[in-house]
C-alpha cells in the first residue's frame, strides 16, 4: 500500500493497527504491519535492481507507479489459497452449485459480516474478491481497506451519508476517518451506495450479500450477471433461482428499502439454513 503525505502515513498505520484487532474465524487475520520511509528515490533503485537481477522480459512499468518520496505501509496477513471468484470461474455447471454446499459457504460469509457489524463496522466492499478460501470448504473475509464505522443512538442505528467530500453521519455531518481508497465495487452495491448522496449502513452489507447469494447458486456470464444485478438494484423482479426458497430469502437481503431486511444475526436463524441440509466443514 502506498501513499505520499505524512498525514495519510499515519491514518493508515491507524487503520491497519485497527485491523489487527479483528479476531474472528471468519475474518482473514492479519498478523502484523509496519511502515517503511525510504531515502528519496532509493526504492526506484532497489526495485531496478531487483528486475534486471531477476532479468525480467515483462513490462514493469505498473510496478513502479509511486513517487520518489513514497512511504510504505506492508501488511502481513494470513496465508489463504484462492478467492471465491476464482472458484466461481472454474464451476461453471449447474452441476457444480450444490445448494446444500453453497448454503454451508453462505453461512460462514454471514457468520463473518456479522461480527464485523458486531465490532460496529459496515465491510462497504463485500464481493467475490474479498471472499477467501482457506481451505476447500472453509472461508473468511478480507479486505476492510474502505470499512466505516456504525453509529449508534440510543440503540438505533444512524446511516452514513457520503456526501463524495468525506464521510459523514447524523444530522451533525461530523466527517468520520476513512482510508481513502476506492469506494466500493459498483456491480455489487446496494442501492444506497449507487445514489449520488449516499446513506447507508449495515443493511448495506445485507443487501450485497443477497446478490453474492444468487451469483453462487447461479451461472452466468458477465453480462448477464451485471443486467440481473442491475434488476436487484432497481427493485425489479428476477426469476433466475428455481428454488423457491433461496429466491425468496435473495428478495428478501435484496429489498430495495433498506429498513426491511434482516440484519445478519436475523438471517442466521432464517429458515433458510436449517441445519438438517446444511453442509458445514
Amino acid at each position: 500500500m502506498i501513499f505520499h503525505s505524512g498525514v495519510d502515513s499515519e491514518r493508515l498505520k491507524r487503520e491497519a493497527n485497527a485491523m489487527e484487532q479483528i479476531f474472528h474465524n471468519r475474518s482473514v487475520f492479519l498478523f502484523s504491519s509496519w511502515l517503511e520511509q525510504p531515502p528519496v528515490g532509493s526504492q526506484f533503485e532497489a526495485d531496478h535492481a531487483l528486475f534486471s537481477k531477476l532479468q525480467w522480459k515483462g513490462n514493469v512499468k505498473h510496478f513502479f507507479n509511486y513517487k520518489p518520496d513514497s512511504s510504505f505501509l506492508y501488511i502481513q496477513m494470513e496465508l489463504c489459497k484462492f478467492a471465491l471468484t476464482s472458484w466461481l470461474k472454474d464451476n461453471t455447471t449447474a452441476k457444480s452449485r450444490h445448494l446444500s454446499r453453497i448454503k454451508g459457504w453462505f453461512k460462514q460469509i454471514v457468520e463473518g459480516v456479522e461480527y464485523l457489524h458486531d465490532k460496529n463496522l459496515i465491510h462497504r466492499d463485500l464481493k467475490p474478491d474479498n471472499i477467501i478460501f482457506v481451505d476447500e470448504d472453509n472461508l473468511k473475509i478480507c479486505d476492510l481497506d474502505i470499512a466505516v464505522d456504525r453509529i449508534i443512538d440510543q440503540g438505533t442505528e444512524m446511516m452514513t451519508i457520503r456526501n463524495g467530500t468525506g464521510e459523514q453521519h447524523g444530522k451533525d455531518a461530523i466527517e468520520l476517518t476513512v482510508m481513502q481508497t476506492c469506494r466500493g465495487t459498483k456491480d455489487y452495491m446496494s442501492p444506497e451506495q449507487l445514489s449520488i448522496c449516499s446513506h447507508l449502513n449495515a443493511k448495506s452489507d445485507v443487501f450485497t450479500l443477497g446478490l453474492i447469494l444468487a451469483e453462487l447458486c447461479v451461472v452466468n456470464d458477465y453480462d448477464r450477471k451485471v443486467e440481473v444485478f442491475n434488476n436487484f438494484q432497481s427493485g425489479k423482479p428476477n426469476d433466475i433461482l428455481s428454488d423457491l426458497d433461496t429466491a425468496g430469502f435473495v428478495d428478501t437481503l435484496t429489498n430495495i428499502d433498506a429498513s426491511e431486511r434482516p440484519s445478519c444475526k436475523e438471517m442466521l436463524t432464517h429458515p433458510f439454513f436449517d441445519s438438517s441440509v446444511l453442509f458445514l466443514p
